[in-house]
């Protein structure tokens, strides 16, 4: 979901990325209706509190192992 300015929302299945906006059919909800955007704030927050914020320093000294698997399979990104 994507909310703008707490006016407008957006429900969708699409990516922003180039295989997405290239090769994939992709399908979207876009309106204004306060209800929804009033769930959908909800539903955020509850979201977020049981995230875990990225922390680069973290990702940086991540497992050699994950860094190698990483490597191995980045060839194959453009296939999914």
């Amino acid at each position: 979901g994507l909310m703008i300015d707490n006016k407008l929302f957006s429900i969708s299945s699409s990516n922003f990325d180039y295989r997405s906006f290239r090769y994939q059919y992709e399908l979207a909800l876009i309106g204004d209706e306060v209800e929804v955007i009033e769930k959908l704030q909800r539903h955020f927050e509850a979201t977020y509190e049981n995230c875990i914020s990225f922390n680069y320093e973290n990702w940086k000294t991540r497992p050699r192992i994950e860094k190698f698997f990483e490597w191995v399979l980045l060839p194959f990104r453009y296939l999914f």
